[in-house]
């Protein structure tokens, strides 16, 4: 990691690399491995849609108040978005 954007161009290529493979790679990973990148990326990385269905129930019957929200969340299948309480 660095601070200032000067190192950022000898990289480009790894990046460009990753973007080219990122088609032909699987949506699926090792989660606490990874930085969180948004909502649709929580969603795919478990792996199957019919998969995800199955955490966000259980992430319902055993957390439905959401209160265990952070760190890469998996939203309960009764609410539409975290609940803050």
């Amino acid at each position: 990691m660095w601070d200032e954007p000067e190192p950022d161009q000898q990289y480009d290529r790894v990046k460009n690399f990753n973007e080219a493979m990122r088609p032909r790679s699987l949506t699926s990973g090792y989660i606490n491995l990874t930085d969180d990148r948004g909502e649709q990326w929580r969603h795919g990385v478990h792996g199957s849609e019919a998969k995800h269905q199955r955490l966000r129930a259980a992430k319902a019957a055993w957390d439905p108040h959401n209160l265990l929200r952070y760190n890469k969340n998996i939203t309960p299948e009764n609410t539409g978005s975290p609940r803050e309480h």
